[in-house]
């Protein structure tokens, strides 16, 4: 797995305990920035055969320290210090070491004699911590993998068998199968190769670059205001036709988007995400702008619609139109018969002047047949229809 390409990568370790019992390690890839200096997160997580609590422990794993560097704590999930009815915290605070050069170590402490206490570990996948890295060379894989040697083993306990602080706890940490766990790379279904966001004097300019795409439904964009918690969805592949993804494609296709609901003086933070066949959105690096340079425009003072040009056309027609105030405006092309053939807008637009244009393609992207067509915009207050001729 290069490090310039972004993968999912799983990688299982299962452990023996006694009675049976096993429990298994995988990594989950969750930012990859894909340049050096940038950074690279990968989520550990835990599940067993039987639910357990977890006492204090060490997951260890090592990873490539030519291709990465620098492991750091950037998300604990569970496991870490939380006040939750003992006199003092569950756990205390998680940690990440480097017990060996090219050994990351992720430190659990439980501070409890009680094993009502632990955190459960249950028979299906929990987050532990998100580890971060500093990308150090693009051409080289991570090799991720899970340590059960010495020096700096992986050893998970259990609450219970020893007064809840392990000297061994219940179960032993031999690998069920020695060496029997390798790496497995899975192909996301977008390979982002730039993604870039610029100040403009029409709002926010954002543009990525796909390298290929496999089964991608489209693309969703999210913004908020920097050092904010919440993100929210400012675009969406839903209502935007431009934000529609290629399907399954080897070529590279470049997408843009201005976000014109910002204001001068401020500074954001965007993100983006592909959402596949499956619906599975996978959010790729943000990108932080300050807006100073928007021009403030002239509103309009009521909905209005203008003639089409050209009009007969072929194969392309732009509308132009007004709007007042921030509304919630559809744009529809319908045939001579009435019948929907391509939403070309549906969500909340801003006041000014815009335009959208017909390609004379259905919502399939197919070519339609020469004729009437009849060009529709909904806002509520305002629903006006236009006649609009193709030839071929």
């Amino acid at each position: 797995m290069k490090i310039i390409k972004k993968y999912i990568i799983l990688s299982l370790l299962s452990i023996t305990m006694i009675f049976g019992q096993t429990y298994d390690l995988k990594f989950v890839e969750i930012l990859n920035d894909k340049t050096v200096a940038g950074n690279y997160d990968v989520q550990i997580q835990i599940q067993s055969s039987e639910v357990f609590k977890m006492a204090s422990s060490n997951i260890t794993f090592g990873f490539n320290n030519i291709g990465l560097s620098s492991p750091s704590l950037q998300t604990v999930h569970n496991f870490d210090g939380v006040d939750a009815g003992p006199p003092m915290s569950i756990y205390g605070d998680m940690t990440v070491t480097l017990p060996i050069a090219d050994v990351t170590s992720i430190n659990i402490v439980f501070n409890q004699t009680d094993e009502l206490y632990g955190t459960k570990v249950p028979m299906s996948w929990i987050e532990v911590a998100t580890v971060r890295f500093t990308i150090e060379n693009t051409s080289q894989t991570t090799q991720f993998e899970f340590r059960s040697d010495n020096p700096s083993p992986t050893e998970v306990y259990s609450c219970s068998g020893s007064g809840g602080v392990p000297s061994g706890g219940t179960f032993t940490t031999e690998l069920k199968d020695a060496g029997a766990w390798t790496g497995l790379e899975v192909s996301l279904p977008v390979e982002l190769s730039a993604f870039t966001a610029e100040d403009g004097v029409d709002g926010v300019l954002l543009k990525w670059t796909t390298e290929s795409e496999t089964e991608n439904l489209g693309f969703m964009l999210e913004r908020r205001a920097a050092k904010a918690e919440n993100w929210n969805i400012i675009a969406s592949y839903k209502t935007d036709d431009t934000l529609l993804g290629q399907g399954s494609t080897p070529a590279a296709t470049d997408y843009e988007y201005i976000d014109n609901l910002v204001e001068n003086g401020k500074e954001y933070e965007y993100r983006l995400g592909d959402v596949d066949y499956q619906g599975i959105i996978t959010y790729h690096a943000t990108r932080f702008v300050t807006v100073n340079n928007i021009v403030l425009k002239v509103i309009p003072e009521k909905f209005e619609l203008f003639a089409a040009y050209p009009n007969p056309f072929n194969p392309h027609s732009t509308i132009r139109f007004s709007v007042p105030d921030v509304t919630d405006i559809k744009i529809t092309i319908y045939n001579h018969l009435g019948q929907e053939v391509r939403v070309l807008q549906n969500g909340i637009m801003q006041p000014g002047e815009h335009s959208v244009v017909w390609d004379s393609s259905n919502k399939h992207g197919q070519p339609v047949s020469a004729g009437v067509y009849l060009f529709n915009i909904d806002a509520g207050v305002f629903n006006k229809t236009q006649k609009i001729i193709l030839l071929k």
